[in-house]
């Protein structure tokens, strides 16, 4: 763990880099970030090497999804001659739901209940996203005004930044950004000492908890269950992907009981899914990114997902494109030419 003295001196050696910018690493080779449309920020990779006729390869890190709110699409793209591409959701398609229409009403169910709504969600783009459609809703007079709490260090920080940033805006939040930042208007609170979350496990009355981590590994979001799993009145809405083998994964698998900083805590309250909400694109945007590539990249390397779902992927893909889809294993190398 860095000193704050030490993470001075590592930043100083950091420059930003804007979209669309070559920037050179060698005299042949230079590299440029495209958008990624995940969350704010997130770029693409594009190695330009020049040497010889040239070659792009492309890394897609974390592919995003169009239409959403917030952020602009992922930019299409007219030439990569080797794509590294993610799949984590290579073999599934999210829930075809209108994502308003089913928060208006879990929240309606669960003031009904005179419970609270609980949402792990990660810190960047995930919690954002969540306090925008509820604020939507609350707009809208779809679901009552409830304290709209945001328990997260680092997802207060980013809503500061998501709210300066407004070149990285879709049209719809730049039309909104034109009279106050939707994410820290309305009744959304912003917590961010300790005391104050600490605070929250003494309210009664019915809330919504945005809290991290997304998927249970840490962070206050622990805290949250722990004092409020029990209790059946309360509705805990998973709204990432949870990993095998994980707490939340096994909360959302139905898990009677399970254990949280060392003490057995009962799962009484009502258990949600939304994957609709997921920054990442499934199977089928995943599909139809790849289709506008004017020319098909010579190899596709699968990446960044569970063996099954890069199977699943590559099966699509190879039907759909002429390009080689390989799955690399750790450690495996590969000459470009």
């Amino acid at each position: 763990m860095y000193t704050e003295q030490e993470a001075r001196q590592v930043l100083k050696h950091l420059q930003p880099v804007t979209y669309h910018a070559p920037k050179a690493l060698t005299e042949e080779l230079n590299f440029e970030y495209v958008h990624a449309g995940h969350i704010l920020g997130s770029a693409m990779i594009r190695l330009n090497y020049t040497h010889n006729g040239g070659q792009k390869v492309l890394f897609s890190g974390d592919l995003g999804r169009s239409g959403q709110p917030l952020i602009k699409d992922p930019e299409t793209l007219e030439k990569a001659d080797f794509l590294l591409l993610e799949s984590t959701y290579g073999g599934r398609t999210h829930q075809q739901v209108d994502v308003r229409a089913y928060l208006e009403e879990l929240v309606q169910q669960t003031v009904k209940a005179g419970g609270s709504l609980i949402i792990p969600a990660f810190a960047v783009g995930r919690s954002q996203r969540i306090l925008y459609l509820l604020r939507e809703l609350e707009e809208a007079r779809r679901i009552p005004v409830l304290p709209v709490f945001l328990d997260s260090p680092m997802a207060v920080s980013a809503v500061s930044i998501y709210c300066d940033n407004l070149n990285e805006h879709d049209f719809e939040m730049s039309q909104l950004m034109a009279e106050a930042c939707p994410l820290e208007s309305g009744n959304i609170r912003l917590v961010r000492s300790v005391e104050e979350s600490k605070a929250l496990n003494e309210m009664k009355d019915p809330c919504v908890i945005v809290s991290a981590s997304g998927n249970l590994a840490g962070g206050r979001i622990l805290h949250h269950l722990k004092n409020r799993l029990s209790d059946s009145r309360n509705t805990v809405l998973f709204v990432g992907y949870q990993p095998h083998g994980s707490l939340g994964r096994l909360i959302v698998e139905g898990m009677q009981e399970v254990k949280i900083h060392g003490g057995r805590v009962p799962v009484r309250a009502k258990i949600a899914s939304l994957d609709a909400l997921s920054a990442h694109a499934d199977s089928s945007e995943i599909l139809e990114w790849v289709s506008h590539i004017r020319d098909p990249p010579q190899k596709i390397f699968l990446v960044h997902g569970e063996l099954e779902s890069q199977q699943a992927l590559q099966a699509q893909l190879e039907r759909v494109i002429s390009s080689e889809i390989l799955i690399p294993d750790y450690l495996d190398e590969f000459q470009l030419e």
